[in-house]
């Protein structure tokens, strides 16, 4: 997670959607970088709006807006088997060494547990109604109007560096488990080529501190009125 207090943004890192190469370009540029723990690296927005989002709101007045970079759901599930089978994580947790691709699959599924514990983006980006709450969404794949608006918005040109390149190994799948994973994840997959259509699918939420402000006290009225 990157926070740019100056340009009211905070950039939510989704695992295996090229976050380490953005955090790498982007590091010397923001406010804060939350780098460990995990858990906090990759905070996703219900957590976000439970406690940190309130921490940057007390301490400095501002609700930024939200960005999050999305990736093709079966690329991203491939990229998480891949890690699990680097040399560094064989006798570990994390390992995918004695399983197929397809089993992988198809355990993400059946909802079992399963190395790296592999989560959902349209989860990851959704707050606790179940509601998009993420401002600017982008798509891996299509990077032009992701360094586009980093150009307009933080002042900088950026070159994403290749790191964390996972190994060269087999991923094929029965076609017809890649099938049932699409079925499994209809949200994710929705939401994903949504963004990789528009390029840059943006929410009309006024995230200025004051719109949030007045949002608060109309709910608060409403409430009150019941």
């Amino acid at each position: 997670m990157l926070l740019f207090l100056e340009q009211n943004l905070v950039y939510f890192a989704i695992p295996k959607t090229g976050s380490t190469a953005f955090e790498t370009a982007l590091a010397d540029h923001c406010s804060l970088n939350y780098r460990d723990p995990p858990e906090y690296r990759h905070m996703n927005v219900r957590r976000y709006d439970f406690s940190f989002g309130k921490h940057v709101a007390r301490e400095h007045k501002t609700y930024p807006e939200r960005m999050a970079i999305l990736r093709h759901p079966l690329d991203r599930v491939r990229s998480w088997y891949k890690y699990g089978r680097a040399a560094d994580q064989i006798d570990t947790e994390n390992s995918t060494k004695n399983i197929t691709f397809t089993q992988y699959v198809r355990d993400i599924i059946a909802g079992k547990p399963v190395a790296a514990g592999v989560g959902d983006q349209n989860y990851f980006c959704s707050d606790q109604k179940g509601n998009l709450a993420i401002d600017h969404l982008f798509a891996i794949e299509k990077p032009t109007p992701l360094l586009a608006f980093v150009k307009e918005r933080l002042w900088q040109d950026v070159v994403l560096p290749q790191v964390n390149v996972s190994p060269e190994i087999d991923t094929s799948i029965d076609p017809a488990v890649a099938q049932e994973f699409v079925v499994a994840r209809p949200e994710e997959f929705r939401l994903y080529y949504q963004v990789l259509e528009a390029g840059h699918l943006k929410t009309d939420v006024d995230r200025s501190y004051s719109g949030i402000e007045k949002q608060r006290a109309a709910k608060a009225a409403s409430n009150s009125a019941n």
